[in-house]
């Protein structure tokens, strides 16, 4: 399960980016390395909380959906985290505004 979410996720990423007509640079496939460890780390944490519910006696799926339950929350946070803390970088302006907008290729 883990070690398909990465070719999974850099997939719908590529989609996403032909879409939205951008390109790869190096601010690009920076980004999409540090959005595959968040992905990983992510993916982690699920299985070891679906594995949790399994040794404590429930069915496969009931300790997907308990295991979901609990996490949906907690992991949409900590994936909104870094989104809300880089997004300001698309305003500024000068030479740190040239490197982080790199990735906004008209």
């Amino acid at each position: 399960m883990t070690g398909l979410v990465i070719p999974v996720a850099i997939f719908v990423t590529f989609i996403a980016m032909k879409i939205l007509g951008q390109s790869f640079n190096m601010m690009t496939l920076g980004g999409l390395a540090a959005a595959g460890g968040l992905i990983i780390d992510d993916a982690i944490v699920v299985v070891e909380n679906i594995v949790l519910h399994r040794d404590g006696g429930e069915g496969r799926l009931e300790a997907v959906s308990s295991a979901l339950k609990e996490l949906t929350v907690p992991l949409i946070g900590s994936t909104l985290t870094p989104i809300v803390v880089f997004l300001p970088l698309i305003s500024i302006t000068g030479v740190t505004g040239t490197f982080s907008a790199l990735w906004r290729l008209p």
